[in-house]
């Protein structure tokens, strides 16, 4: 099942965000010591925050495997776009189209939101596969910012990618 998220969903939310940056050290800015996304408070906050909107994909045993956040703009020159971020789903669940769904239900989330003409949202240059989920929604690559992440002496590149809407 997948559906957009609420401020119930705070402790399944923070449990599973605790682990994709475990598990994907290099597709997120976050770092498990200093993350906000991890405050529960922060969480429920942003859960029911209008200007947001999470979506998640649930397994069979009411487990959240998967998800992603929209968020618009604030700043008033720039209210016509919004971004995906924090775009997640369990290795467990993955190649079953819940990466898909969530996105899927957050483009349609924004092309109902008057004004926004246009999603943003940046992927790793170790992350083929979901570049390629992008690309098939219809992302377009606009840009790359090389040497965005690093962890020691590795470095990682962040292609950022626009839809219109």
């Amino acid at each position: 099942m997948t559906r957009l998220l609420t401020p119930d969903d705070t402790d399944a939310c923070v449990q599973l965000r605790r682990h994709m940056l475990r598990d994907s050290p290099w597709s997120f800015a976050a770092d498990p010591g200093a993350d906000r996304g991890s405050d529960p408070v922060h969480v429920a906050a942003g859960l029911a925050d209008p200007e947001f909107a999470y979506a998640g994909s649930f397994d069979a045993d009411g487990r959240l495997v998967s998800v992603a956040l929209l968020k618009r703009e604030t700043n008033p020159k720039r209210r016509h776009i919004a971004w995906i971020v924090s775009v997640y789903t369990h290795p467990d669940a993955r190649r079953q189209g819940r990466s898909r769904a969530v996105l899927e239900m957050l483009i349609e989330n924004a092309r109902n939101r008057p004004g926004v003409a246009a999603v943003y949202l940046s992927v790793g240059d170790r992350s083929p596969a979901a570049q390629r989920l992008y690309e098939a929604l219809g992302f377009v690559a606009w840009g790359v910012e090389p040497d965005a992440y690093r962890i020691g002496d590795e470095s990682s590149s962040e292609i950022h990618m626009r839809l219109e809407l």
